[in-house]
């Protein structure tokens, strides 16, 4: 019964844990900023049907000539009329057309920025949620030394090893107690910080600690390339809109005109801007170089992105190795540590301070392997938001 009932025990315990993927979907749902974003997007989506629409008529009413002796009086002489009349600007090139493109790139460009949000936060999650990972693999080998250095212990009273010494081998079980104590407090410490952007209560978390190898190169379709590429394509089509715009807009009137005991009068007019101080083709010009400033914003941005998952992944690489190295290196050693206990203990002849520094050795290597295992992860989450 009680076989079945451990494995049991350890499956439940197992359903408890959060995966990372789990994990960051949670934190998905949980961010400001991409619930911000989805109202920009609609926001943009309304922009581009505003971008289409002419500018409204203008109605003007009004009463001329009025004289100061007889306000009220509109008889008086033939200038003093009653009026209405509209206007509408028209515009003459397709820049309406141009501005509703611009605004429908614009609002494409809410997704992107919604993938780029991801990016990000899934490698913030990956980092803490790693850093807990290795902090977890350091409590198990703390409690694996605590144990080794408590059977040390025990042989320094079989062999009546000297007070000082004994109370050495205290003072280090303290110590792992306190570095224990505070890896949990660092522990909790990235739990709430998880807790913080997944608004989810997490006491554990299911996670691979296996150094993998990886085919390091950033997306050529990354999100952000792909926003700089459209700013690209904006900054193009700019330089067209403003080439429509040196082309003026009309702006064609009417209006009705009423004379007191006089015949009423119609009026048309027609009226557009003179180009004569060269505005405009100074705004297509700051137009082009805008292009060219994405063009290299783009370039920029292409070479960092290379330089940077070029570097993580020579980082990687080394961690990786390291860490293999150290775990060849420890586990020889370890075994070679029991069998040299087992035949001092067996001869009588165990050297107590030689056997504590060589466990000390131990120790430090082992932590050192837990080290380049840490820097790995670290390297890798901010690689996912490269990927």
């Amino acid at each position: 019964m009680n076989r079945l009932i451990l494995p049991i025990l350890i499956f439940s315990a197992s359903l408890c844990a959060d995966s990372l993927e789990a994990l960051i979907r949670q934190a998905y749902r949980a961010d400001p900023t991409l619930a911000m974003l989805h109202e920009e997007a609609a926001v943009m989506q309304e922009e581009v049907g505003l971008s289409g629409i002419w500018e409204n008529p203008m109605l003007k009413a009004g009463l001329t000539d009025l004289r100061l002796d007889a306000p009220v009086k509109r008889s008086l002489e033939p200038m003093q009329t009653q009026f209405v009349a509209i206007s509408q600007k028209i515009p003459l090139s397709d820049k309406f057309a141009l501005s509703k493109e611009i605004a429908a790139v614009k609002a494409e460009q809410t997704a992107l920025k919604t993938e780029v949000q991801k990016r990000k936060i899934a490698s913030r999650i990956a980092a803490y949620a790693y850093a807990i990972g290795v902090i977890g693999e350091r409590l198990k080998l703390l409690g694996q030394n605590r144990a080794n250095l408590r059977q040390i212990r025990d042989l320094m009273k079989g062999y009546q090893a000297s007070e000082d010494l004994i109370l050495e081998t205290g003072q280090s079980l303290l110590l792992l107690q306190t570095r224990a104590e505070a890896l949990k407090s660092k522990r909790d410490a990235l739990l709430a910080q998880i807790e913080r952007y997944t608004l989810h209560e997490v006491s554990k978390i299911d996670i691979d600690l296996t150094p993998e190898p990886h085919d390091i190169g950033y997306d050529k379709n990354h999100p952000m390339l792909k926003l700089y590429r459209e700013d690209i394509a904006i900054a193009a089509k700019k330089i067209d809109l403003a080439r429509a715009k040196e082309r003026p807009d009309l702006t064609v009137g009417a209006g009705y005109y009423q004379r007191v005991n006089r015949e009423d009068y119609l009026s048309v007019t027609v009226a557009f801007p003179l180009q004569v101080w060269g505005r405009e083709k100074l705004r297509t010009q700051k137009a082009k170089r805008y292009l060219s400033y994405q063009k290299a914003r783009l370039a920029e941005i292409e070479n960092r992105f290379a330089s940077t998952v070029k570097v993580l992944g020579i980082t990687m690489r080394q961690h990786a190795r390291n860490y293999r190295l150290y775990q060849k290196r420890i586990v020889p050693l370890q075994k070679r540590i029991s069998r040299y206990l087992k035949a001092k203990n067996r001869s009588g002849t165990l050297d107590l301070s030689r056997l504590i520094e060589s466990y000390n050795g131990v120790i430090s290597l082992q932590e050192r392997a837990l080290d380049e295992l840490s820097g790995y992860f670290q390297n890798y989450a901010k690689l996912r938001y490269y990927l």
